[in-house]
């Protein structure tokens, strides 16, 4: 499939295995699948000789399929994952968990019309009871299972393991948060859904859309066949029900393995190869991606230290990925353009004599970078065709030789001034002040504490663009990220820092709520020298729709330019194509588990520190459980003023 797609791999899980590994190479070729799953039965067909096929195919080409004995033989179980480790098998399915399917479910009230009530009411409590004692049994022999999966995960390094869960099962989803939750969450262990069932529970396939789900495995026997006749033969085509087909595409755009698994009476060659064809075609109808979409899926779940520009001079190839975000800069020319065409309706209202070519309107630019905004403003002065006299200030040394040696549109002077915003003295004052500190929860690149060091370059009508941001916050469930902080960080300060992050295999678990709104300009006596203006404290009360594992919160912001130039990257209003800012992810310190319709509560505070060198969050959660205060005094993270 092309790079350019989606990244979905395909594999076939025939019975028996023989047949496929006679001519392994030539299936690859003919089939096209990526992947073979195998028994590991070591006495079986496929063990015959571990010579079947090239170590590299072992390891790369087969998923090596513990038997379902295995859940009540630990000794089975044992032997099977050695038989592994000795093939060099890097991809391990566990047998899924017992489940009361037709051993327990043929134990059914039998009732007796011509019996009397006492004896069906006693026949159907001894019934209730061996059903009730079987269940115990199931439960306990899978919690043994889990024991034996999870010494594996503690002994195993540099596999890839997965659990397969039935989608007919709407408890599916709570078994698999059982499992993690009793192994701890490892990254390199995940849930697979055997899709066996044409009818599946919305609310049980919403709680695994945000789960880092490795597979699909489809029986042969979920597809219908349908017959056509022409003139010369019959010909036989496979469909899928339009809900698993949604449910299919959801997974192949989070990229995904598909395991075609044979059922008896359907043929490799004559079905099996019809419906992998009839899957490609699922594949290829998804939306194809855009130049947008293929360079951010490089950044996919990869956490990212949020920028600290007041403290560290950026690199160009950091102001390079800014200036490439076109959506970005042209909302911002728009902003000027308006705030220029009213400010010339003001000054000639006020003086109607006015020349505003002696008089030009007067545009600071703070924080100019390398300059990509500075040509916004002036191409958005020469659109409205009313003159600016452009000042661009910027602290950064590096840049600031940029601006001097760019050449700018139409032959425009630009003023630069090498300094800091927050202790220049300007020559004269501005009309619009113009600013993109803006960080991914809006105010978290200080963005409040520049801009109201550098008001008083404003004129007392002066504006600023942008005028106000707000950020926002809600619960995620984000398996992948957290299971990496767990593992890799292993410590405190990991999970009491927030990351920017593209959230790759997500959910968001709750309405977005409102957390803190920041204007400019400010009055001036409301500007304190102890930055307490700017602290922020506010509590939140979500209510989740399903069962849910909640690993921190997904953060956003929006922000308006100029009245109604408005930029945002909250999903529900983001600016379509802006990609200049990815979520900011504040994990916890543990997974708080959440139940349909309960209640989750949380806090978060903006705090400046005692020496007023830093800014940094504090949050916690508040119910059902109680978490600790995450980061408190800016322990763990910080930013610097």
């Amino acid at each position: 499939m092309s790079e350019e797609r989606y990244s979905v791999k395909y594999c076939i899980e025939p019975k028996p295995i023989v047949s496929f590994t006679d001519s392994f190479d030539d299936e690859i070729e003919d089939f096209g699948f990526n992947l073979l799953c195998a028994p590991l039965i070591p006495d079986g067909v496929i063990a015959k000789s571990d010579m079947l096929l090239s170590c590299g195919q072992w390891a790369e080409d087969i998923i090596g399929v513990i038997s379902p004995e295995c859940i009540e033989d630990s000794k089975k179980f044992q032997a099977e994952m050695g038989w592994a480790t000795y093939l060099g098998i890097t991809y391990i399915m566990f047998a899924p968990f017992l489940t009361e399917d037709k051993k327990v479910s043929k134990i059914e009230e039998i009732k007796d019309d011509e019996k009397k009530k006492e004896t069906e009411t006693q026949k159907e409590e001894e019934e209730k009871k061996k059903k009730q004692s079987e269940m115990q049994s199931i439960h306990e022999k899978n919690t043994n299972y889990i024991r034996m999966i999870n010494s594996t995960l503690k002994s195993a390094t540099g596999s890839d393991f997965i659990i397969p869960f039935y989608l007919s099962d709407k408890n599916s989803w709570n078994k698999w948060n059982e499992i993690r939750l009793m192994t701890e969450s490892y990254s390199s262990f995940y849930p697979a859904l055997i899709l066996d069932s044409s009818k599946v529970h919305s609310e049980c396939i919403e709680s695994w859309m945000g789960e880092n789900v490795k597979a699909l495995i489809i029986p042969s026997d979920l597809f219908a066949e349908q017959k056509t006749r022409n003139r010369n033969s019959k010909q036989s085509a496979f469909q899928l029900p339009k809900q698993i087909v949604q449910l299919i595409k959801h997974f192949m755009i989070k990229d995904i393995d598909i395991i075609l698994r044979q059922s008896e009476g359907h043929k490799v060659r004559r079905d099996l190869h019809k419906q992998f064809y009839y899957l490609r075609k699922i594949e290829k109808s998804l939306p194809k991606l855009s130049n947008w979409e293929i360079a951010n899926r490089d950044f996919e779940d990869c956490l990212q230290d949020p920028l600290q520009p007041l403290k560290d001079n950026l690199e160009s190839s950091s102001y390079a990925v800014f200036e490439d975000d076109t959506i970005k800069y042209e909302l911002y020319e728009k902003a000027v353009y308006k705030a220029l065409l009213d400010f010339a309706k003001l000054r000639k209202k006020e003086d109607p004599k006015i020349d505003l070519k002696e008089n030009p309107i007067v545009v600071m630019l703070v924080g100019s970078g390398r300059g990509g905004i500075v040509r916004r403003c002036i191409i958005a002065s020469h659109k409205s065709k009313v003159p600016i006299r452009l000042y661009a200030i910027e602290k950064n040394p590096s840049a600031v030789i940029t601006l001097r040696n760019n050449k700018w549109e139409y032959d425009h002077e630009v003023i630069v001034v090498d300094t800091d915003m927050r202790v220049w003295n300007p020559p004269e004052k501005c009309d619009i002040m113009v600013s993109e500190l803006l960080g991914s929860f809006g105010d978290n690149e200080l963005s409040p504490e520049c801009l109201d060091g550098a008001q008083k370059i404003l004129k007392k009508d002066g504006i600023s663009i942008p005028s106000e941001y707000n950020s926002f916050m809600c619960p995620i469930s984000t398996p992948r990220l957290f299971n990496e902080l767990f593992e890799k960080t292993n410590n405190l300060k990991g999970l009491e820092t927030s990351y920017v992050v593209n959230f790759g295999k997500y959910k968001y678990l709750s309405n977005i709520q409102k957390v803190f709104t920041f204007t400019h300009p400010l009055p001036k006596e409301s500007i304190k020298k102890d930055n307490s203006h700017n602290d922020r404290f506010k509590s939140f009360n979500f209510v989740l729709k399903n069962d849910s594992l909640i690993h921190g919160f997904a953060g956003f912001f929006d922000a308006i330019l100029y009245k109604d130039v408005k930029l945002s990257t909250n999903p529900i209003d983001h600016t379509p194509q802006m990609a200049s800012w990815f979520p900011i992810y504040f994990p916890i310190q543990r997974p708080v588990f959440v139940k349909a319709g309960e209640n989750f509560k949380a806090s978060m505070w903006r705090c400046t520190s005692n020496d007023l060198k830093r800014v940094f969050y504090e949050w916690t959660v508040t119910s059902p459980v109680i978490l600790p205060i995450h980061n408190v005094n800016g322990r763990s993270s910080s930013i610097n003023l």
